[in-house]
């Protein structure tokens, strides 16, 4: 049988990963636990039937783990003039009155990205793409994992063809109504592209194009095949792989896990949860390591002061999160690029340690009693508790509990809290032992202020805008309207989110409110 470019190199890299996180998990936290499937989360209030009583009222009953509605009281006083309902509303109708106010400035505007793009076109440079590439692109949704449409950009307007069948909604549509970031990322992916063409008018070539919306790379290179790869949009990138990145656009809006605001209400949206995160370690030291056997979720990964973010077989959407909380992040490599992940340099905004098995699990420990040692020595830190005049943190006061019945975290924590007598120096090179000249609060720093200022939704619209021009300007032909491809407005938006709960629709349109009335210049069609 014939293997698919999916199917190829699967063992070796799932196996690599797979020894990756068993080799941490026992190194920092011993003995496993296993547990059963978790709950699936609910975001709505139901009544007795289980039908949503609002769907507007954001609350939140569970997921991967219960949550404390005031998990983040103690944030309150950092908010002044905020209230619970200032976080519920959606990126878009944050944005959009600024964006269109300052639509004119942000025209010369170039992405921070820009030579990444440009890089990332050089397949296409001197061939250009073609209308058969297009063809092939479309024939290769069984090879690539994830749904696919094709699209195209014509004087201003949006029309789009489903290669793969929608069915029963998008997939994970039978997780049921309410799930809004579960509706599969097909209408996301549809409702970027349109919001663009909203804020950037006039700016979008036309162009024709294939997106997958799989987690993974689809398109390899083969060096020296002298062939033209075929282009392909996706949310993920890697060395090798000639995939064209587009942000995922359903973690920018209605999250997968959802982080609690100060008053216990989803923060939903990136710009409300990227607030509460910058926000909280402003006042806030944090513990060594999450060494407890009981998941967490993500509106507590903060409470600690450093984070291992570990790839899988593909793209990690939560690092902006990590790094937004101001933690230091300690990475085996960033292999698989989002549209911003490649800025990212280790030893300025995380520490990177090494993937291979026999000394990561070693060096990574010598590390953060490296960095322990240098933060007791400029003033306070190696403590397991919150430096603050706020409240101990709920997921602190848990972990101190847990410490307490653990020899081994108590020999750990006895590690850390003698930090200070650690001697630490800069090695040859002017580095210390993490690969930089700079200390833990330093690139815990930068990684927060590179979220802070490069990672909000002005900076991936403009990414957007001029990824989508580059494109555009390889073409070798004159883009058309496929046969059945459709015009979208926003009542088909609602339409793709509507289906098959209509709830889902509500929700959309309370987070977007922009949709109901605009017509994406579709009225030309009729």
């Amino acid at each position: 049988m014939k293997r698919t470019q999916r199917e190829e190199g699967w063992l070796p890299r799932a196996t690599t990963a797979n020894v990756i996180g068993v080799v941490l998990f026992f190194c920092f936290v011993g003995p496993a636990i296993f547990h059963p499937p978790f709950p699936l989360p609910r975001l709505h209030a139901v009544d007795s039937k289980g039908q949503d009583t609002d769907a507007s009222s954001r609350s939140w009953t569970g997921g991967f783990v219960q949550v404390a509605k005031n998990s983040h009281a103690y944030l309150r006083p950092l908010f002044p003039g905020a209230s619970g309902a200032s976080f519920n509303a959606n990126v878009s109708s944050q944005y959009s009155e600024y964006i269109q106010e300052h639509a004119q400035s942000l025209k010369d505007t170039k992405s921070f990205m820009h030579e990444w793009i440009e890089k990332d076109m050089l397949p296409w440079k001197q061939d250009g793409i073609t209308l058969e590439m297009l063809e092939e692109a479309e024939n290769m949704y069984d090879i690539c994992d994830g749904d696919m449409f094709r699209f195209q950009i014509i004087s201003g307007k949006l029309y789009v063809y489903h290669v793969t069948a929608r069915g029963f909604g998008w997939y994970p549509a039978q997780l049921g109504p309410g799930h809004v970031a579960a509706k599969g990322r097909v209408p996301y992916a549809m409702l970027l592209l349109l919001d663009v063409l909203r804020l950037f008018p006039g700016q979008i070539p036309d162009l024709d194009a294939v997106m997958q919306l799989g987690d993974f790379t689809c398109i390899a290179q083969e060096p020296g095949a002298g062939r033209t790869p075929v282009p392909m949009f996706g949310y993920t990138t890697s060395e090798g792989y000639a995939d064209l990145v587009l942000p995922d656009f359903t973690y920018y809006g209605h999250e997968y896990d959802y982080l609690m605001d100060p008053w216990g209400n989803p923060a939903h949206g990136w710009p409300a949860q990227a607030s509460v995160l910058l926000t909280k370690y402003a006042n806030d030291d944090a513990a060594l390591l999450n060494v407890d056997r009981e998941p967490i979720v993500m509106q507590d990964f903060d409470d600690y002061r450093y984070q291992v973010h570990i790839e899988p077989l593909a793209w990690v959407s939560n690092i902006r999160h990590k790094l937004a909380g101001g933690s230091v992040v300690m990475a085996t490599g960033i292999k698989y690029y989002e549209w911003f992940a490649r800025a990212l340099v280790p030893g300025t905004h995380y520490v990177e340690i090494p993937a291979r098995v026999p000394e990561m699990c070693a060096q990574a420990v010598d590390v953060v009693r490296d960095m322990n040692a240098l933060l007791a020595r400029e003033g306070g830190a190696g403590k397991a508790e919150a430096a603050t005049e706020f409240e101990l943190t709920p997921t602190l006061r848990k972990a101190k509990e847990v410490w307490a019945t653990m020899p081994r975290l108590k020999e750990l924590a006895k590690s850390a809290g003698d930090a200070e007598a650690r001697s630490v120096e800069l090695q040859r090179g002017g580095t210390y032992r993490w690969g930089s000249n700079l200390t833990p609060t330093q690139i815990a720093a930068a990684g927060q202020a590179f979220v802070r200022d490069k990672v909000r939704m002005q900076d991936l619209l403009l990414y957007t805008r001029d990824m989508l021009q580059a494109y555009a300007a390889a073409q070798r032909f004159t883009p058309a309207p496929r046969r059945k491809a459709r015009c979208v407005d926003g009542a088909a938006m609602l339409e793709e989110f509507g289906t098959p709960y209509a709830q889902d629709a509500e929700e959309v349109a309370y987070a977007y409110p922009w949709l109901k009335d605009f017509d994406g210049g579709c009225a030309d069609e009729a």
